[in-house]
């Protein structure tokens, strides 16, 4: 089977993270698969936990340490930049995320083996507002299917077109899966989302009795900043096609 690399940025949320890593590892058999940590400036312990998981030695991961949060497509762009040249297939899984399927690598790369015009595979979302609806549904190796016309969040993506487009940069703070999701597509290559295999997005959109996020309650300052910032300077504009 191909090779996976898997990018998650971190920044703060250290509950998240290691909710993140252990599921991404736990529910799947696929060997040939490393995760790579971009931690974006934490300051919440991150970091030293990173550090103490190179030092076990259990995960196969690789990391870098960021003294700013370089943002959505920043960070994927410095994932990316430790991505080994045999890896086939590139996945996006953002930190607040966690893999409810079992064997879902092993599900994912086989269908994308199968079909070479399949460029994205976005995976189902539990836990959120308002998701991307799928058509044409279809069934592949025992699981569901459907065509969407753009992705983000947690997806598989083919090296080759990452390599070929080149596209790190969005002027949006997120949105880096949306701009590269629909290249490829206008490209003549298939944009999927699973129905089957899912993950559960942490607090996606859990609303309190007050209407407010449930990330925003837990966490104020990842989405305002802290006192010491203007709000909205959470993420720094990497212009990396310059």
């Amino acid at each position: 089977m191909a090779k996976v690399e898997i990018i998650t940025r971190c920044y703060n949320r250290l509950e998240y993270t290691v909710m993140c890593v252990r599921s991404i590892n736990h529910k799947t058999n696929f060997k040939d698969y490393k995760h790579i940590l971009i931690d974006q400036g934490s300051t919440d312990g991150t970091t030293d936990w990173i550090k103490s998981l190179e030092k076990e030695g259990f995960y196969n991961l690789k990391y870098k340490l960021n003294k700013n949060n370089s943002g959505d497509a920043g960070g994927m762009k410095d994932g990316y930049d430790l991505v080994d040249k045999d890896c086939k297939y590139i996945m996006q899984f953002d930190n607040d995320c966690v893999v409810n399927t079992d064997n879902y690598l092993e599900k994912l790369v086989s269908v994308m083996d199968s079909d070479l015009k399949i460029g994205i595979i976005m995976l189902k979302r539990k836990g959120i507002r308002n998701a991307i609806n799928t058509n044409k549904i279809i069934e592949i190796n025992g699981d569901k299917y459907g065509t969407i016309p753009k992705a983000t969040c947690c997806m598989i993506i083919r090296k080759e077109l990452l390599d070929k487009f080149n596209i790190w940069y969005s002027k949006e703070k997120i949105g880096w899966g949306f701009t590269i999701s629909s290249k490829i597509k206008s490209s003549g290559f298939k944009i999927l989302k699973s129905i089957d295999v899912n993950v559960t997005h942490i607090d996606g959109y859990g609303i309190d009795s007050n209407g407010k996020r449930g990330q925003n309650q837990k966490y104020p300052y990842y989405t305002k900043g802290d006192k010491n910032k203007k709000k909205g300077t959470n993420y720094r504009k990497i212009n990396y096609n310059k």
